[in-house]
């Protein structure tokens, strides 16, 4: 072999060598995480409501001037207090919070003052 088919087959040689070489890729953990969570769990649709609280409201009618309190039982059949008002007097119009997927009718009591 000459010196110029030495020379072409190292370059040519290298050249392989070097194309072949592989450059690691580090993906980020958080890149992961959001990885494994689609393909377990799916895409999140854009358009969920993640409300888990409904802003409600009822109207009381009082003779005289009374504490009133706003009761709801859940679907598991526990009562809990959702409104708690003081000194209404009149008509008036209370709001609550509660969570609109387990309560069934409101109801309220009056405590005259």
């Amino acid at each position: 072999m000459c010196k110029k088919e030495k020379l072409a087959f190292g370059i040519a040689l290298l050249a392989a060598a070097t194309s072949c070489s592989v450059d690691e890729i580090t993906i980020p953990a958080e890149e992961l995480f959001h990885r494994e969570f689609i393909k377990s769990y799916g895409k999140i649709d854009p358009n969920q409501d993640w409300s888990v609280i409904k802003r409600s409201s009822i109207t009381v009618s009082t003779s005289q001037s009374a504490d009133v309190r706003v009761y709801a039982r859940s679907a598991e059949g526990k009562t809990s207090l959702v409104a708690s008002y003081r000194e209404v007097n009149g008509s008036e119009t209370i709001y609550f919070d509660v969570a609109p997927f387990n309560f069934a009718p409101l109801w309220v009591v009056d405590f005259p003052l």
